[in-house]
């Protein structure tokens, strides 16, 4: 079974406080432009999966994002134990 690879956000993470879920507006001003590989997944009802994969220059979490047919949660469960073992999550930089 094969399964899609893409970045969990399409723009680079987000100042904190961007997305400030106590002004909603923020939320539906932003959440479209980084969310857009991820939301595919949440309106299709498909199983996905975003998992860790580093950090950028200045230290800021990166992710990437693994869909499947549907069906394939076992193989996105399995593909997070493979990861996770070569590469343990958990992780932070240190300071910059």
């Amino acid at each position: 079974m094969d399964v899609t690879l893409a970045p969990t956000l399409a723009r680079p993470t987000p100042p904190l406080g961007t997305l400030d879920t106590a002004q909603p507006e923020s939320i539906y001003r932003h959440a479209s432009v980084y969310s857009a590989f991820t939301s595919v997944y949440n309106v299709a009802g498909m199983p996905a999966m975003s998992v860790p994969f580093g950090h950028d220059g200045q230290g800021l979490p990166l992710g990437v994002h693994f869909g499947a047919p549907l069906g394939g949660e076992g193989v996105l469960l399995a593909l997070a134990a493979q990861l996770e073992e070569a590469a343990p999550w958990g992780t932070a930089p240190g300071p910059a």
